[in-house]
């Protein structure tokens, strides 16, 4: 299965410098290591993986105390001005690398390329870190309602991150634009909750994925190695996949359970 590039991955506004020009080159040399680059995640390094408007998540799967609150607020704040930090840190290092890609050109790549994987490493210690201070601040009934955070942080954070049309799809959404009367919703919470496990556990193999062939395709574009890279990319596709089948599967089953005007109000909303 084909996967569409993200049409601003490697834009000008997410990395910037001499660095960017020599990944720019690098990628346009060859359309198989383009397509690598699309894929290898370049967009997400520099997005936070956690917000303030996350508060409300942990307000309500958590159930905080009123004590709580500033506390968790207090850290995801300290969380963003670390994470702005260290992109600034990467885009300013990036940008200085001018005089040694051109004393070697032809390892372009690999050089540019060195700041972006220091950073992504920083990134993940940076979330570990904060999942570890908050859980820190819980009581145990709390950390027992962790898991039920988890599952909806992913369908927030992970679904947009489709690439394939239909992947970034958010059933919940669709049906609750509905209204549908209490007997009606009452007919289709079998098919959502069998839909919530599934794709929790869909979203969580492709972001498995994701970690583990992202950084594959980063080296098999620094050793132009296309053979590995298409392999990567292949498995990466499978995950995107599976969750577009999921959808399909559960659109179907909505359809053929919801009345007939509320059925087409969905199928046209999706």
């Amino acid at each position: 299965m084909h996967c569409p590039p993200h049409s601003k991955t490697l834009g000008p506004s997410s990395m910037r410098g001499f660095a960017l020009a020599a990944l720019a080159v690098t990628l346009s040399s060859s359309p198989a290591l383009g397509q690598f680059g699309d894929q290898a995640g370049f967009t997400e390094v520099f997005k936070p993986d956690f917000y303030r408007r996350d508060m409300q998540l942990y307000s309500d799967y958590l159930q905080l105390e009123e004590w709580q609150r500033p506390i968790i607020e207090i850290l995801l704040d300290d969380y963003q001005v670390s994470f702005d930090l260290g992109t600034k840190e990467c885009r300013d290092e990036m940008s200085q690398l001018k005089d040694e890609l051109q004393a070697d050109p032809d390892n372009a790549m690999k050089i540019a390329m060195r700041p972006i994987r220091e950073w992504e490493f920083e990134k993940r210690e940076l979330k570990r870190l904060l999942v570890a201070d908050i859980q820190g601040q819980l009581s145990p009934l709390q950390l027992q309602r962790w898991p039920s955070l988890e599952r909806a942080m992913r369908r927030e954070k992970e679904l947009p991150l489709g690439s394939i049309p239909g992947e970034s799809m958010n059933i919940f959404v669709a049906v609750n634009e509905l209204g549908l009367d209490p007997d009606d919703r009452q007919e289709v919470e079998p098919i959502l909750l069998k839909y919530e496990i599934e794709v929790d556990s869909a979203l969580a193999r492709r972001r498995e994925a994701l970690d583990k062939y992202q950084d594959v395709l980063k080296d098999a574009m620094i050793s132009k190695d296309t053979d590995t890279g298409l392999d990567a990319l292949r498995k990466i596709c499978d995950k995107r996949a599976e969750v577009c089948r999921l959808h399909i599967g559960t659109i179907n089953d909505l359809n053929a359970t919801l009345p007939e005007d509320a059925a087409g109000q969905f199928r046209s909303s999706i």
